[in-house]
């Protein structure tokens, strides 16, 4: 009894949110009806091209970093600042 309970109680808010957030085609705005021409299509591009640009960056920069380190490790073990035992030390040659 206690079981069929607890999925009772599951299920009434279940439904409850499935009423209550369902999507019609009242609530559709003009991008997904394919409208290329209408304002708030172009202000979605430009918000995709706007993160697709940052998230490039972020991605550059991460890269520029680890290849300072690399160019950094490189000079440090020419000058002989670095430890040769290293794992790391392995690879500069390359």
């Amino acid at each position: 009894m206690k079981r069929f309970m607890t999925a009772r109680w599951l299920c009434i808010p279940s439904v409850a949110a499935a009423v209550l957030f369902r999507t019609g085609d009242a609530m559709a705005c003009a991008a997904c009806y394919g409208a290329a021409d209408s304002p708030m299509t172009k202000g979605m591009n430009m918000a995709v091209f706007s993160l697709l640009i940052v998230v490039v960056a972020v991605m550059i920069s991460v890269s520029a970093f680890f290849l300072f380190l690399r160019k950094r490790l490189r000079t440090m073990h020419r000058h002989g600042l670095a430890s040769s035992s290293g794992a790391f030390s392995e690879g500069l040659n390359r």
